[in-house]
């Protein structure tokens, strides 16, 4: 395994990408290159707002390893509390 992660020297020239990423530590690098980043929770509550879905509750019946606190503040926040 490597120390650092690899990093192309060249700059990235990529237009309209998203990033869907949790693990903290390449968000951080994501961000550093620019690259536009959303989370699994940023996606399920884009998806709510665009219809796409019906509701993000039932994620709390699921195994999908979140807290607690973080789903309560995502049914807060597309208003399914």
């Amino acid at each position: 395994m490597l120390e650092k992660p690899h990093l192309y020297p060249w700059p990235l020239n990529i237009k309209y990408c998203l990033l869907i990423i949790d693990e903290l530590k390449g968000r951080k690098i994501a961000k550093e290159l620019g690259i536009e980043i959303s989370g699994s929770l940023g996606v399920l509550i884009t998806a709510r707002n665009k219809g796409v879905i019906k509701k993000v509750k039932p994620l709390k019946e699921t195994n999908f390893r979140l807290s607690d606190k973080w789903v309560q503040a995502v049914l807060n926040h597309v208003k399914e509390d």
